[in-house]
C-alpha cells in the first residue's frame, strides 16, 4: 500500500515538529539554556556593532547567527531568544523520521520513533521524569 506523499512529507513532520516544540516550551529544554547570559549579549552585541572576530565565542557564529536573525524579527525578547533554540533543539526529531523513513523504515514506525526522540533531546527526558507524578 502506498502513503500518500502529502502524509509522509508535510502532515506527519508537522505533527513531530509541533510535539517536539511543546516539550520544549512545556519543560523548558533544549540546547542553550546553561550559557543563556553569554548567549544573549553576544547575540545583542552582534546586532547592535557586528561581530568581533577576536572574541573566541564571536568566531563561532553557528551559536548566536540563529539569535541575531530572530532578534531583527521579533525584537530582543525571551521569546527572540528562544524560538531559534527550540527549533533548532525540536528539529532533530525531524531529521530522525527523515533518516528512517529514507532508509525504508513504514511509516508508523518511523514517526513512533520521532515522537520517542522528541521526548529524550537533551534535558527534555529528564524534565519529563522529574516532572512525573508516579515517581
Amino acid at each position: 500500500m502506498r502513503q500518500s506523499p502529502l502524509l509522509r512529507r508535510v502532515v506527519l513532520p508537522a505533527v513531530i515538529l509541533a510535539w517536539a516544540c511543546a516539550l520544549r516550551v512545556v519543560f523548558f529544554s533544549g540546547f542553550v539554556l546553561c550559557d543563556d547570559l553569554q548567549e544573549l549579549w553576544t547575540a545583542v552585541h552582534v546586532l547592535a556593532h557586528g561581530p568581533v572576530l577576536a572574541d573566541q565565542f564571536q568566531l563561532r557564529f553557528g551559536v548566536w547567527l540563529f539569535n541575531v536573525a530572530a532578534f531583527k524579527l521579533f525584537g530582543i525578547s525571551e521569546f527572540g531568544f528562544f524560538v531559534p533554540t527550540v527549533l533548532m533543539s525540536a528539529s532533530l526529531s525531524l531529521v530522525g523520521y527523515a533518516i528512517l523513513v529514507r532508509w525504508g523504515y513504514a511509516l508508523l514506525p518511523a514517526f513512533a520513533a520521532a515522537l520517542t526522540t522528541a521526548t529524550t533531546h537533551r534535558r527534555a527526558s529528564s524534565a519529563i521524569w522529574r516532572r512525573c507524578p508516579s515517581r
